[in-house]
């Protein structure tokens, strides 16, 4: 099993990116920022996850405006956490599928 935070679902849903991940249940009262980045060939989007927990979810665009819109297919997922104890932060990289 892969260490956390890691990603667990990428999707497109109502012309939007949905990226869904997990976070450690013991690191939750240091976190204060998760954020995300996707990318497929040329085009990125860039999002934070609003509500941390250890089950979690941010919404990107699912358009690039100087590449076009992303589809289903693969694509890698980057993340990064900060921690509140010495701004410690965590990075993460991922391939996920778009459903």
């Amino acid at each position: 099993m892969a260490t956390r935070p890691n990603f667990t679902d990428a999707q497109l849903v109502n012309g939007k990116l949905r990226i869904e991940g997990v976070s450690d249940d013991e690191d939750l009262p240091e976190i204060v920022d998760i954020r995300v980045v996707l990318v497929q060939g040329e085009r990125i989007t860039a999002g934070k996850v609003d509500q941390i927990s250890t089950v979690w979810s941010a919404e990107l665009s699912a358009t690039d405006p100087n590449a076009g819109d992303f589809h289903t297919g693969d694509a890698v997922a980057f993340g990064w956490e900060t921690h509140k104890t010495n701004a410690f932060t965590m990075t993460w990289t991922e391939p996920v599928t778009i459903r």
